[in-house]
């Protein structure tokens, strides 16, 4: 099976399975789950924040039950964000870049976006530093 081809089986494969762990684990909770994982492999971060933990702390009990654990979750995350990195055909860029490319290669034809996008970026700074 080509790379492409089987990461994208895998993807909708995930999203799948991820689908079924917000059904029982709950939308709050998985959403908050998801906003951890995500700022803490956004940032390169080994722990979850203290605010995190009681969240993550469901997400593990949940898991145990499947023999899972939370680096599993962030392991399939993580293979869903390269699925869609192969299929753009683009390197996933760190937060930083991400901001400087935004500032001076955003197109001209989305104009329209660009203060709600830089909206987008400080609000994860912010979130980020917290």
């Amino acid at each position: 099976m080509e790379a492409l081809s089987a990461l994208s089986f895998y993807k909708n494969f995930i999203s799948d399975f991820f689908v079924e762990v917000e059904a029982r684990l709950g939308a709050n909770v998985w959403a908050k789950v998801r906003a951890a994982i995500n700022r803490k492999l956004r940032n390169g971060k080994v722990d979850f924040k203290r605010d995190e933990e009681e969240y993550i702390s469901k997400l593990r009990n949940f898991l145990q039950e499947i023999n899972m654990t939370v680096e599993d979750i962030e392991l399939m995350m993580i293979l869903k964000k390269k699925n869609n990195a192969e299929f753009h055909k683009r390197e996933r860029l760190e937060p930083k870049e991400l901001k400087e490319k935004f500032e001076t290669l955003f197109p001209e034809d989305l104009k329209d976006f660009k203060d709600s996008m830089r909206k987008v970026f400080d609000a994860l700074d912010n979130w980020d530093r917290n």
